[in-house]
């Protein structure tokens, strides 16, 4: 019994998605960003360009 439940966790376990990802590019210097979520407004900043600011 206990072997069947382990494969069990382990079929499931392979299922996972990994989260969709948007291309979004700086508005200062021009680096390609990967954000989760969608972005919201054209004038993203990277971190970079961010702490500059």
């Amino acid at each position: 019994m206990a072997r069947v439940r382990r494969n069990f966790y382990r079929r499931n376990s392979k299922k996972k998605i990994p989260p969709k990802s948007f291309r979004v590019i700086c508005a200062q210097c021009g680096k390609e960003l990967l954000m989760e979520v969608p972005p919201s407004g054209n004038d993203l900043l990277c971190l970079d360009c961010y702490k500059k600011k």
